[in-house]
């Protein structure tokens, strides 16, 4: 049967022919919203439909309106209204589903990096092109991406940890991994790599750790001495100790070499165009740090 709610066409369906899609990211629903939403069911009805797909052998797949459905499961309500749409596959499935939740009561943050992490494995895609389909910051589906890969996931999420950690906490993990296997010539296994990922969470909610920069110490620790890695792991010390007692301070500058050589070389090859170097020639402070980088790097080339 078709009707139409302020000029929208929809049509009531049996309730128990609509189902869940079992892979929705949104978990966690606020007690205190649903019971609102319930009473407002109960007393109005329901105002705004549910999207649905058609399905196999005249069922329908939830695409929007996970709140509803599940408010209208307690109330024992029979028939609802719904918007069927096209079915479609589960990653176009997921990216609509992301868009509906930002234009309403949305996924918390950490379902979001659910949603994200799940594309982000089916669709092989960077974190680039994410961040254009999806809309959001590049260093957003990054941190997102990060939350989906921790091994310690549940952990991460019992803290309530800002979902911004995440990268730095991977990336202190995946670069131990790196940094012992080297230097001891066998596999920094998988239960290693949880234990690192546990004893950054625990330092981050004893207030150890309190910015993502000192999560970066850490690694610098690890580079300079590899033993470091089992002494942190051990929980022998917390990442400040780690990195005084290292003397870290030459991994921290090569770490830094790493990461600012890739800018400086963009903004000197920009700067090579003619129109950049007339105006650099005008500007004698950039002219002379120009110019005291050139023995600098001659010198280290020359030692390397």
């Amino acid at each position: 049967m078709t009707k139409n709610i302020e000029g929208e066409v929809y049509q009531e369906v049996l309730l128990s022919k609509i189902h869940a899609d079992e892979f929705q990211p949104r978990k966690d629903f606020n007690a205190a919203r649903m019971a609102n939403l319930i009473s407002s069911i109960k007393e109005h009805g329901i105002l705004n439909p549910l999207v649905v797909e058609q399905h196999q052998a005249g069922q329908y797949l939830l695409q929007d309106g996970e709140r509803r459905y599940r408010a209208c499961l307690e109330l024992g309500v029979k028939k609802v209204p719904v918007i069927v749409v096209p079915e479609t596959d589960s990653q176009d499935r997921l990216v609509k589903q992301f868009h509906l939740q930002e234009q309403h009561e949305g996924w918390s943050p950490t379902e979001k990096a659910v949603a994200i992490g799940q594309l982000s494995e089916s669709m092989k895609l960077t974190a680039v092109k994410m961040a254009k389909l999806l809309s959001i910051p590049e260093r957003t589906i990054r941190d997102y991406v990060g939350f989906w890969n921790l091994i310690e996931r549940k952990e991460f999420i019992k803290s309530e940890i800002p979902i911004s950690f995440a990268g730095y906490i991977i990336a202190a993990r995946d670069r131990a991994k790196k940094i012992y296997e080297l230097a001891y010539e066998k596999e920094f296994i998988k239960e290693k790599q949880q234990a690192i990922e546990a004893q950054i969470i625990s330092q981050i909610k004893s207030g150890e750790i309190r910015v993502k920069t000192d999560i970066t110490k850490l690694t610098d620790a690890f580079a300079k001495e590899a033993d470091t890695i089992d002494t942190f792991i051990k929980g022998r010390t917390s990442v400040t100790k780690l990195y005084l007692d290292s003397n870290a301070k030459a991994a921290r500058s090569v770490r830094n070499v790493r990461q600012l050589s890739g800018v400086l070389q963009t903004h000197l090859k920009n700067v090579l165009d003619q129109d950049f170097l007339d105006l650099l020639k005008q500007d004698s402070q950039a002219v002379q740090a120009v110019k005291r980088l050139q023995p600098v790097l001659d010198q280290l080339v020359s030692n390397l």
